[in-house]
């Protein structure tokens, strides 16, 4: 029995390993496991509707994100940002907003951030309060009475926000294990982060995905994929590839050194290592030199001198 066991160990593992290693890469290295992580998370018809969709198969969840290293061209036909996780900072909404345009008595449900800003709330002509701020009464939206304990009502109609909650807390336990560091593989995992190449940049967005962890295919052993997907329609920034000249605008205006440095910044020279900073596709000019002043009116000249006179009145004071 025990050699039975050790011959079918000998047939499986070859094959695990093989099958980890030739994995080949894909046009989407995120396509066919996106959605089925967020089906078994529960995403809520609220939060599904309020998040965008593009293609290669992934639904994004309302979030705001601020990355510095990124890959904007992982995937073919797809306007996604993916950025490496260590250079984020952010969360994915969990907050139910309840939005009104002026005028309009219909009401437009978003997830939002805690103060109900951020995302969609943040479109023109909206104004947003919190769903337990804007449902009056309160039986209307199943909340509990005020100044009362956690009633069962309330507790049903918090369960719409346990996928967001579960994906801040996947959020940051992963932040924590590549901090780390602590995990070793056997050497078969194949790393969904090798399929991108980071740049530096800076993007800001509104809709995210987390991915499913890395699975060693020997130890079972699970890794944090290290990188999160950023749904580019809700983008705004770029990578830091044009050259820019920054100087001291002060010392420039004053005819002093202006210490001109040259940069790689955003398109419009204002982010990265421009922010902050007087910057140019083109160094500043050369001041021209300053004009001389004008020669004084010799009435004026003499109105000036007058001081120096000993008159009294219209008449030369007499001499003492």
């Amino acid at each position: 029995m025990a050699s039975q066991s050790l011959l079918l160990c000998a047939f499986i593992l070859p094959s695990l390993v093989a099958g980890a290693v030739v994995k080949a890469k894909s046009s989407c290295p995120l396509v066919g496991n996106q959605n089925r992580y967020n089906a078994a998370a529960g995403a809520s018809l609220l939060e599904v509707s309020s998040s965008t969709t593009a293609g290669c198969g992934q639904t994004f969840t309302p979030a705001h994100f601020t990355c510095s290293s990124c890959d904007a061209a992982a995937c073919k036909g797809c306007k996604n940002v993916i950025c490496d996780l260590s250079k984020c900072i952010g969360k994915f909404f969990k907050q139910e907003c309840w939005c009104k345009k002026p005028l309009n008595p219909s009401v437009d449900k978003f997830f939002c951030d805690d103060d109900c800003s951020g995302g969609l709330c943040n479109t023109n002509g909206l104004t947003c309060k919190t769903r337990e701020t804007a449902c009056k009464p309160w039986w209307w939206c199943k909340l509990p009475p005020p100044k009362t304990a956690e009633s069962f009502l309330q507790k049903m109609s918090t369960n719409q926000k346990e996928s967001s909650t579960a994906l801040n807390e996947r959020l940051k336990k992963s932040q924590a294990s590549i901090a780390s560091a602590t995990q070793v593989s056997s050497g078969a995992l194949k790393r969904q982060i090798d399929d991108f190449s980071f740049s530096a940049g800076e993007w800001s967005c509104d809709s995210a995905l987390l991915p499913k962890p890395d699975e060693d295919p020997v130890t079972l052993a699970q890794f944090a994929a290290g990188f999160v997907v950023l749904d580019g329609n809700t983008c705004t920034g770029g990578f830091f590839k044009s050259q820019c000249y920054c100087y001291d605008r002060f010392q420039y205006l004053r005819g002093e050194d202006p210490k001109v440095s040259e940069l790689q910044c955003d398109d419009g020279c204002g982010a990265g290592p421009c922010g902050g900073k007087t910057c140019g596709k083109q160094p500043p000019a050369k001041l021209p030199a300053p004009t001389p002043a004008p020669p004084m009116d010799p009435l004026l000249q003499e109105l000036a001198n007058e001081g120096m006179l000993r008159n009294y009145g219209t008449e030369m004071s007499p001499v003492q």
